[in-house]
């Protein structure tokens, strides 16, 4: 079977049991589980997204900050930190919920995190990764609704592939349970290839980055796609399709099961260019659409009414420093 025809056949029978899944807050991997990227010491990104038309009825806005940090970097472990924070705003309306309960129009997500990883033997890793934060449209209000992520993945290697083993847990996932276990097959056969395919994610990467690159990721939190063209050696254009949805617990809900939830389409193209040697600048124009948000237990739960925030134009600006 060629390799397209066995992408293609992973990624049908994958999709279903991928979508059933929700958003988990924060990866269940380690970085750098999968590829052959250069290994990095640091890194910060700092992105912002704003509509267009500020007019509108709604207006939504997207703002991220994270930072990553691995002061150990041994031949036989590893250790490293991050810091998460994301603010949303859905200005010019009220969120008003089918019960009557209102919602902050500004939410709020803040994780730290650490993780761990060792070398067993050549062929064997084990890792963890833990995060604290909250995510809410008044972070840190009440305790009950911070958020504790933990997971173990064990890592067994072969020359051209890897299978990647564990668990994830997190007490504010929203399905109406907080455990996932993880099942996944990593194909490497190449430097410019790598499918990851599993519980609960697929990962594809395909060319290269001073090249054509094709990606695709499919996690809890949503299916991202994308597309690059470099046409000369790291400045690229690039277009794709994102669905997303995440959650929040809302201070205000008169029932403890109950989260707040936004989801959204986009279709996007952008361009890529150097700042300097360690700093990359993306500047991406899109189109949001399908926004909506709701409350439920989960984000496939049911839902008395959902609420549409209504299509725009949208610019995002990326800014990325790696040392």
């Amino acid at each position: 079977m060629k390799i397209t025809q066995l992408f293609f056949f992973l990624l049908s029978s994958l999709l279903f049991t991928i979508e059933v899944y929700a958003q988990t807050a924060g990866s269940p991997l380690p970085p750098g589980i999968f590829g052959s990227g250069r290994p990095v010491k640091a890194r910060l990104r700092a992105q912002g997204m704003e509509d267009i038309d500020q007019e509108k009825i709604n207006s939504y806005s997207d703002q991220t900050l994270s930072l990553f940090v691995q002061p150990v970097d041994k031949e036989t472990h590893d250790l490293f930190f991050s810091y998460d924070r994301r603010s949303k705003e859905v200005t010019n309306t009220n969120l008003i919920l089918e019960d009557g309960v209102n919602v902050n129009n500004r939410l709020q997500l803040e994780e730290f995190g650490v993780g761990y990883t060792y070398k067993a033997s050549e062929s064997e890793t084990w890792s963890f990764t833990g995060g604290f934060g909250a995510r809410s449209d008044d972070l840190y209000e009440r305790s009950e609704d911070n958020t504790l992520r933990l997971s173990l993945v064990y890592v067994k290697e072969r020359k051209t592939s890897k299978w990647i083993l564990g668990a994830f847990y997190n007490n504010n996932l929203n399905l109406g349970f907080n455990l996932l276990p993880i099942l996944a097959y990593a194909y490497q056969p190449s430097k410019t290839f790598t499918l990851v395919t599993g519980v609960p994610f697929l990962n594809l990467t395909w060319g290269s980055f001073m090249g054509h690159n094709l990606f695709l990721l499919a996690t809890p939190g949503g299916v991202k796609s994308q597309f690059n063209y470099s046409f000369f050696g790291p400045f690229s254009i690039f277009t794709g399709y994102e669905w997303s949805n995440e959650n929040f617990e809302h201070v205000n809900r008169a029932d403890d099961n109950d989260q707040f939830i936004i989801e959204k389409s986009t279709v996007f193209f952008g361009f890529r260019a150097p700042v300097t040697r360690k700093a990359m600048l993306r500047l991406v124009y899109g189109y949001r659409f399908d926004t909506r948000y709701f409350q439920a237990e989960g984000a496939f739960g049911y839902a008395e009414e959902k609420f549409s925030i209504g299509d725009s134009d949208y610019g995002m600006l990326n800014l990325s420093l790696r040392i």
